[in-house]
């Protein structure tokens, strides 16, 4: 989009979404089977997680793949249960939450 009065230029990332998401950020332990690493959450819904992964971290997180969290310093943030991995794009991921 551009300004009318100074002509910048900004970008926007539209998402819709049915259900709300709230900004929450935090080192959290991502377990897979195989191995865990740190990962960076970037939000949260009743629904599922978005987090972003260093790359350098060596853990392959692929589509489809079944998932878990540990939230040390926040323990009530993450149900006990199991996510299952939806979206997948550089070292950014989302999770649908699956019980």
């Amino acid at each position: 989009m551009r300004c009318p009065k100074c002509g910048g230029k900004i970008t926007c990332v539209l998402n819709r979404r049915l259900v709300a998401r709230s900004s929450q950020t935090g080192r959290v332990f991502l377990l897979v089977s195989g191995g865990q690493a740190e990962v960076e959450l970037v939000d949260i819904s009743t629904v599922g997680v978005g987090f972003e992964i260093d790359v350098r971290s060596g853990l392959k997180i692929a589509m489809g793949r079944v998932i878990e969290f540990n939230c040390s310093w926040a323990r009530q943030l993450f149900r006990n249960g199991r996510y299952v991995v939806r979206f997948v794009k550089g070292g950014r991921a989302g999770a649908q939450y699956r019980g």
